[in-house]
């Protein structure tokens, strides 16, 4: 089983285009706003997780994440990071690890304001890349 749900909290229309791309480029994946109920999590072999710089707090995302309680022991993990800086997405990253108990995971970090859509589908690319061949990815990278 490789398919992937991409978790996500904002729901404005810019984050919404980054993410249809995303789901696009990712075969078998589906969309998931956090304040749906989420059932059947345990189908995914691939988490990805949002985190859009729009929220300042996320709070939304991380109770959600928390309420949830997911196992991800056997779950390749994908932060996407949407907006802002990367400093500011370094602490949201470190949530993200408490919340999860996982060291091993990938993030991509997309600046909507100055990336273009060859680079949203290349962060895309990038991101199926390494769902499909993490280990391989990790060492080519």
């Amino acid at each position: 089983m490789n398919n992937t749900l991409i978790l996500y909290e904002n729901d404005s229309v810019e984050i919404n285009n980054v993410l249809n791309k995303i789901n696009e480029v990712i075969s078998n994946s589906k969309l998931h706003q956090v304040n749906d109920e989420l059932v059947d999590v345990d189908n995914y072999s691939n988490i990805a997780i949002t985190i859009s710089m729009e929220d300042e707090n996320n709070f939304n995302l991380y109770k959600s994440l928390r309420d949830y309680n997911i196992d991800f022991t056997n779950k390749k993990l994908v932060i996407i990071c949407i907006g802002s800086t990367k400093q500011d997405v370094i602490k949201h990253i470190t949530e993200i690890k408490k919340i999860t108990s996982k060291s091993d995971l990938y993030y991509r970090f997309i600046n909507t304001k100055y990336e273009k859509l060859e680079n949203i589908i290349n962060a895309a690319i990038n991101i199926k890349r390494y769902i499909e061949e993490p280990k391989k990815y990790k060492k080519n990278h």
